[in-house]
Formats: structure tokens, sequence, C-alpha cells
């Protein structure tokens, strides 16, 4: 008997420690999640991918988002005392002739749980008695950015529900669409809402997005070919060559619009479109390493970070966190780990790169040049940032300061066999710059080295420019 008593009490004891680090975990995932989301720019994305999936679906009216705002925002249909007169003056026909009113129309959407259903931004679902009633706390910016990111998605929902009832004049069918298309952020299974989701922190996105995406790549692949040829057709434009491109750039659709006389690539952000979920997912298949990089990247920071900091490797861009140590083999510096742990941090470092447009808390190079960058996206909270669908590739700082870093061992290799050859080795730089100018590559290269002593940038320009001089100099 004191035995089983022991038992029960210790197994008490087991699972009350255990239900408080569970509950610890689940509010410290839920305040990151919620830190990473609360820009601007998320919400935009946000709002273009649940356009693009309602696209999908059939929603080509745009009137229906029109709709859908006036009967959430002004009818104010999510609220514990609704504008009937406002909801009520909206009115929708049906396939059989039946007119409705925007009052019947939400009452058939909360009958199949149409609203109310999560977001691609939270990590919890509200408990029913918070919603329709506010608190204090509904005021603090993370409740403010999960409120307008649950609006953002209830527009959505409702305009696809909307334009799905007028189609079919069946509110169940149109819901079930609504939830394929929209995703019931509570739907899932036991092992998945108590373990995927609290090491993948968009776990229940990528696992209703990705079937989605898969099933119209086969029955629309009309649809991903024209981004494909947007794709070709930007990089074209830009003077871009994708097969030189990160393959986290050149394996998704993210197109090309613009290069400045620097050579900074402008192209719309990767994460704008859902259907890079599936490009992400294909290109993960193609090896067991591809494979961890991909599950490494989208996991939780406390699990994913230290890897990463052991390797010296950022898993989603293969960027070293400090790229002395991977020049000189060393551990990386805790000033370059500071960075990276902050740069983890979500609201506070998009603050702090506004603000003060660095993107290192500890600065580690004091001449560390603006375009020392190989993709970057601007600042959260500027103008350009708020938009939160574009972004900067410099092609030059990948080519020469990380491409070499990614592939190091292999290419260490073979130039050591050219070199004990007696050949000669060229960067892709210096061949591309000479087939341009005309210039045999290692004239390119002495060039190359006279800039670097004035302390100049070794674009085509310069090359040029420092050759005619050099010319000019000769005929004197």
């Amino acid at each position: 008997e004191d035995v089983a008593r022991f038992v029960r009490d210790w197994d008490r004891l087991v699972k009350s420690e255990f239900d408080d680090f569970i509950n610890l975990l689940d509010r410290v995932n839920g305040l990151w999640q919620g830190l990473v989301t609360a820009t601007p720019g998320f919400h935009v994305r946000n709002l273009i991918g649940a356009i693009f999936n309602n696209w999908l679906m059939g929603v080509k009216n745009p009137v229906r988002y029109g709709d859908a705002f006036e009967m959430l925002v002004l009818g104010r249909a999510k609220s514990a005392e609704p504008n009937l007169d406002a909801l009520q003056r909206k009115q929708f026909t049906l396939p059989d002739g039946r007119k409705i009113n925007g009052a019947q129309v939400i009452q058939m959407a909360d009958q199949f749980s149409v609203l109310n259903a999560g977001w691609a931004g939270g990590y919890g679902s509200k408990r029913i008695e918070q919603l329709g009633r506010r608190r204090i706390q509904d005021y603090n910016p993370l409740e403010l950015s999960r409120n307008f990111g649950e609006y953002i998605e209830d527009i959505s929902r409702l305009a696809g529900f909307i334009d799905q009832l007028v189609k079919t004049g069946d509110p169940y069918q149109a819901a079930l669409q609504v939830k394929k298309y929209q995703f019931d952020y509570s739907e899932l299974s036991a092992f998945e809402r108590d373990v995927l989701k609290r090491v993948i922190p968009f776990y229940t996105w990528m696992r209703k997005n990705i079937p989605l995406q898969l099933e119209h790549l086969i029955r629309t692949p009309g649809v991903y070919t024209s981004l494909a040829h947007a794709v070709d057709e930007g990089a074209a434009y830009a003077g871009v060559d994708i097969e030189q491109m990160p393959d986290y750039l050149a394996n998704q659709f993210a197109i090309p619009f613009h290069r400045s006389q620097e050579g900074i690539v402008s192209m719309t952000s990767p994460y704008a479109l859902p259907s890079n979920d599936l490009m992400e997912a294909a290109q993960a298949l193609r090896d067991p390493q591809e494979f961890g990089r991909f599950i490494g990247q989208n996991l939780f920071p406390w699990l994913r970070t230290p890897l990463e900091i052991a390797t010296n490797q950022q898993f989603y861009s293969g960027v070293p966190i400090d790229v002395t140590a991977e020049q000189t083999g060393t551990s990386p510096s805790s000033e370059a780990i500071l960075n990276y742990l902050f740069a983890q941090t979500g609201l506070p470092y998009n603050l702090y790169r506004s603000i003060t447009g660095q993107r290192e808390l500890i600065p580690i190079s004091e001449d560390r040049a603006e375009d020392e960058f190989s993709t970057r996206a601007p600042a959260p909270f500027t103008p350009m940032g708020a938009i939160g669908a574009f972004q900067q590739y410099n092609p030059e700082y990948y080519q020469t300061q990380v491409f070499p870093y990614q592939y190091q061992g292999q290419l260490r290799r073979e130039i050591q066999e050219l070199t004990r050859r007696g050949e000669t080795v060229y960067t892709t730089q210096e061949l591309d710059q000479a087939e341009a100018l005309g210039l045999h590559p290692e004239q390119v290269r002495i060039i190359h080295q006279l800039l670097e002593q004035a302390g100049m940038r070794k674009t085509r320009e310069n090359v040029r420019d420092m050759y005619i001089r050099m010319q000019l100099q000769q005929g004197q």
C-alpha cells in the first residue's frame, strides 16, 4: 500500500511538473510568434496569400472583398452587438432566385464555423468567452496585431463564403470550400497539436497549404507556369542569371523587376505567395541534406539556433553567422552570436532596424559597406518595408562572399588540383566582366587589385573606367 501511494504521488508530481513546463513552453512560443508577426508587411503578405488561395477556389470578383469588409467592419458582424441595419442592407441572390441579406449570411457562416477559425500567425486559439469581448490586454501591440490578422483572414474567409454561396446556394458546401482554401487552424490531430505545433511555429499553415498547392499544380498548372514565366521574364529584364542565384531564391517564385546602377536587384518577396511553400518542399526532397535544412529552418529558434551556431551556418540561406570565423576555421565570435540571437527576436529587432538603419546590435566591422549583403528586405517599419512584398538581392556579393562558403570544401580541392597542374583559376566575376568588356581575365584580375588598393568597388563600370585611364596613361 505504501509503495502504491508513493507511485501515485510521484506520478501526480511528475505530471504536474510536466504540465507546468508545457504551459510555459506554450506561452513562450506564443509570445515569440506574436513578436515575429507584428509587422505591417506580415499582414500585407498574409492578405496577398489569402487572395491567391481564394483565386484558386474561384473567387475572381473583387466586389466580394468589399462585401465582406462592409459586413465585418461596418456591420460589426463579429461583435456581440452587430449593426443589423448595415448587415440587412447587403443583399445577395442565390442560384434559385432567392434573396438573402448580410445578417442571414453571417448566421450561416457562424453555423458552419467559417469565422474565428484562427490565423496564419497565431499559435493558439482564443477561448470562446474571449471572443467579442474587449479586455485591457487586447490593447497591447501583440494583441492588436493578432486581432488585425484575424480580421484580415476573416474578410478573406467571408468573401470566399459569399462567393461560393452565391454560386452554389449551399452553405454547407460553401463552408467546406472555405475551410479547404482558407484553413481552419483548429483542425489538427492530437499528435500534430501536442507535438508538431510545439516545435514548428507555422506547422498548421504548412500542413494545409502544401497539399493544396500540390493539388492545384496538378489540376490547374497554368497558374504556376505563368508565375515561372514571370520569373524568367523579370530575370531577363533585370539582367539576372537565375542559375547563379541562391537556391532559396532561384527555386521560388521571386520575380526580379529592377536592377540599379550599383547592381542591386529588386524583386518580389518569396514569402508573398503561398505557392512558394510547395517550391521549398520540392527542393527539400532532392536529397537528405536539403530535407534536413528544410526541417531545421522551420523549427522554433530555441531548437534551431543552437544547431546553427554550432555549425556557423544559417539553415535558410546557408550564409555563415560569422564570416570571419568561417574564413579562419574558428568558432563564431560572441558578438556575431549576440547579433544573430537579436535578429531572432522579431519586433525588438524590427524596430531597431527601422529606427537606426543598422542590422547589427554590436557592430563587428566599422567599415561594413551598405551593399554588403546577399539578400535583404527593407526595414519593416519603413514605407517600403510596410508593403512587405519586396526584397533586394546583391548578385556580386553573393557570388564573391557567400557562394564560395557553401561549397568551399569542394572548390578548395578543385582549385588546388588546377593550381597543381599549373592552371590559373579565375572567379565568375572576373570571367563575366572580361567577356563583357572584351578583356582578358588576367587584365580584369590586375584591375581588381588596383581597385581594391584604391578602396573602390569591383563593378564592371569601375573596371572599364580604370582600364581606360590605364590606356590613356600608357599613351602619354
